[in-house]
């Protein structure tokens, strides 16, 4: 049976992929990693072999499912990974880090090269986090299914870093969105349409990321989430909340709501069958089911992590860990 792994502020849980079974801790707990950012299966002919980045030691990899781990950071100058993906055509790992730079593994993370011309990009000087200790770090990274030369990253906060020639040469765009950006996607079968999802509003670019348009039908400010999947290559997936992080784990909540559009982001519509009707935990993690198109896993600050069906209908899919702060499917 898949096993839903639940990487969390307090270790790596597995979950078997069934609603009513217990998940059980894996080898990194209470070890003083910190938060676990990232879970990814990089090769799906080698199932057991998968990475995870925290934000405080860097990238590990397992190959045995999650049961022990080895440490992979020669050559990576910062260990606060936030972002951890794989480019789909070539495997290239991809790490963003905070203080904020991207750093490449062509050999499934033996060794790590920086893309040393970020650290002179034109606006970075400008680039802030609110929070201590105030470096900003690039919190997702997203590729085009059909541009291999695409390369998109979320700066929190500066805005989004683009590339089309693979890393060469980069931009810095910020005009037109909040630069307090958390997450990007690329729509699978057009690289022009571009989604950022941000700290005020979700945004979308049809020219390449030139230009961009707050998404209408969304109905929440705090934007966490933006997901596609190659299989339902025009959906979308969203995850907003009424309110900032600071309000999460107190009484005020986060009033977080799911989204979903079917013309790459034109219109939206609010999936609220099963959910409650004020959710207080905001979302740290999503994931696209890669078993089951029609379902993306989505952690709540609360340690909930719910099944969200995109023809409508939610469930509580698990209660009681930590904040979830990633998620990933293995066989």
């Amino acid at each position: 049976m898949p096993t839903l792994l639940i990487g969390t502020t307090d270790g790596l849980f597995a979950k078997p992929l069934d609603r009513f079974s217990n998940p059980h801790l894996l080898g990194m707990g209470g070890l003083g990693y910190g938060a676990i950012r990232s879970v990814v299966l990089p090769d799906l002919k080698d199932p057991m072999r998968i990475y995870l980045s925290t934000t405080r030691a860097g990238v590990w990899h397992s190959e045995d499912g999650g049961e022990s781990w080895q440490e992979i950071n020669q050559g990576l100058v910062y260990k606060e990974v936030w972002s951890l993906a794989i480019q789909p055509s070539s495997g290239d790992l991809y790490a963003g880090t905070g203080p904020a730079s991207l750093f490449r593994s062509k050999d499934g993370g033996s060794g790590w090269e920086e893309f040393e011309d970020l650290r002179s990009i034109e606006h970075r000087s400008e680039w802030f986090l609110h929070l201590p200790p105030y470096f900003p770090h690039i919190r997702d990274v997203a590729f085009s299914q059909s541009d291999s030369s695409l390369v998109v990253c979320a700066v929190e906060e500066g805005g989004i870093l683009l590339t089309n020639d693979a890393g060469k040469s980069w931009v810095n765009v910020y005009d037109g969105i909040c630069p307090d950006v958390h997450t990007v996607a690329v729509m699978p079968d057009n690289p022009k349409i571009i989604l950022v999802a941000t700290g005020d509003g979700t945004f979308r670019s049809t020219d390449g990321g030139s230009s961009f348009e707050r998404c209408i039908g969304i109905d929440k400010h705090y934007s966490t989430h933006v997901l596609v999947d190659h299989r339902v290559p025009q959906a979308v997936f969203a995850v907003a909340s009424d309110n900032q992080p600071r309000h999460w784990r107190t009484s005020i909540g986060a009033g977080t709501g799911f989204f979903v559009s079917f013309d790459s982001g034109c219109s939206w519509l609010r999936l609220a069958q099963g959910v409650a009707e004020y959710l207080y935990g905001g979302a740290h993690s999503a994931l696209w089911d890669p078993f089951d198109e029609r379902y993306v896993f989505v952690g709540l600050s609360d340690g909930s992590i719910w099944r969200v069906n995109l023809s409508g209908s939610s469930e509580l899919w698990q209660s009681g860990l930590p904040p979830a702060t990633a998620l990933a499917i293995t066989e």
